[in-house]
């Protein structure tokens, strides 16, 4: 990939093959039998792939509609979601949270 950070007017489609080599190897390194990518470049859906299997016994392969199960991965997923707001915008952490779900109380 890209040794610094991609211009906001750098088109993502430069790095697509670099970042599909980069899947392949990572797949492969950690035995990722699927998985599907979604890259968002200015808001907007610049790229989305599937990879692999999503049952490997039945040969079924990923699809983009495939939808895989995050179980209590969500939980941490989150938490540097709300992490990443809270970095970014300078805001506490109550003020990040009641911003993006209406069911999140200001404190």
């Amino acid at each position: 990939m890209a040794s610094g950070p991609v211009a906001r007017s750098e088109s993502f489609t430069i790095f697509i093959s670099e970042f599909e080599r980069l899947i392949a190897e990572v797949m492969e390194e950690w035995k990722v039998p699927g998985l599907a990518v979604a890259v968002v470049q200015n808001g907007e859906v610049a790229f989305v792939r599937p990879y692999g299997l999503r049952d490997v016994e039945a040969g079924l392969k990923v699809t983009a509609d495939t939808q895989f199960q995050l179980m209590s991965v969500s939980k941490p997923f989150t938490a540097t979601g709300l992490a990443l707001l809270v970095d970014r915008a300078a805001h506490g952490l109550e003020e990040a949270g009641a911003g993006i779900h209406p069911g999140i109380p200001a404190a």
